[in-house]
């Protein structure tokens, strides 16, 4: 059986689910602070889990931050026109 949109943003995989689980209200917490700048060793105090299960399990980046990171390292990458080369 196919997973559906209100199972995924409800965080409940099972029919019988009634509540999202405690992981998904960690990922929610951890996801947010993330998204709102928050230094990751305090959502690493805040969630009671070191750096890298903090970062690595819980914390989702959402899809415009991972866009907004690809354009500034394509904005970093590229190479001004200099003009060398070129006729007057």
């Amino acid at each position: 059986m196919p997973i559906t949109e209100p199972q995924i943003k409800s965080g409940c995989l099972m029919d019988s689910c009634s509540e999202p689980t405690l992981q998904v209200h960690r990922r929610g917490c951890s996801s947010m602070l993330s998204d709102l700048g928050m230094d990751g060793k305090v959502v690493t105090d805040q969630l009671g889990h070191t750096l890298d299960v903090s970062q690595n399990v819980y914390t989702r980046v959402a899809f415009d931050r991972q866009k907004e990171a690809v354009n500034r390292l394509d904005s970093a990458l590229r190479v001004p026109e200099s003009g060398i080369g070129q006729s007057t």
